[in-house]
């Protein structure tokens, strides 16, 4: 197998890893339960209970990854073989996207961290620089449009005029949309590998 080749088949091993949408649809659970746990932090609870609700979103955050990796390995990688790749490839295509990476990731700590920024233009900003650089880096064009998509969705939950619970309700809605689109891409991922069995 020639280098070429090689090279293409790590590109598809793992672009497909995002191709089935169930990474999108745990992105909406999680989302949901956030704006959820948002909501109750924004009304008057004990501190006991503010911290137990932090801890549990951490919690919620943290597991998802593992959620995401138990529900492939029984429900696609059977019917498809696709795994997600340990290693990169390399050269001046993986540079690139190194690069881009990082002047994502500046951004993003720049959107979160500067003084003065409304919190609704941090969610914006993070939603789409995430999604952005997920999108570059694993070429994935549909995360893209995902990331423009929801990027939008605290201005206009702001605009409409509800910038008092605009965190709850921007994650919440972003989870919904998140978790739509997931399963639309699963349902269809699903019925063609099944089609072609």
């Amino acid at each position: 197998m020639t280098g070429t080749n090689l090279n293409e088949l790590i590109k598809s091993s793992r672009s497909m890893w995002w191709r089935d949408g169930i990474a999108e649809f745990m992105t909406g659970v999680v989302l949901i339960l956030s704006g959820g746990i948002q909501f109750l932090l924004s009304s008057p609870l004990r501190p006991a209970y503010r911290y137990i609700l932090v801890v549990a979103q951490i919690l919620v955050i943290a597991v998802s990854p593992y959620a995401i990796r138990w529900i492939k390995n029984r429900l696609v990688v059977p019917i498809t073989g696709y795994f997600k790749p340990q290693k990169q490839d390399r050269g001046t295509s993986g540079a690139i996207r190194y690069t881009i990476s990082i002047v994502l990731f500046i951004l993003l700590a720049l959107a979160i961290f500067i003084d003065n920024i409304p919190p609704w233009l941090s969610i914006s900003a993070f939603s789409l620089i995430i999604l952005l650089w997920v999108g570059i880096f694993w070429n994935v064009n549909r995360l893209i449009f995902e990331g423009i998509l929801l990027a939008a969705v605290s201005p206009a939950v702001v605009l409409i005029g509800n910038a008092t619970n605009c965190i709850p309700i921007s994650l919440t809605i972003m989870g919904a949309i998140m978790m739509t689109l997931g399963g639309v891409v699963f349902y269809k991922f699903m019925r063609e590998h099944r089609e072609n069995e």
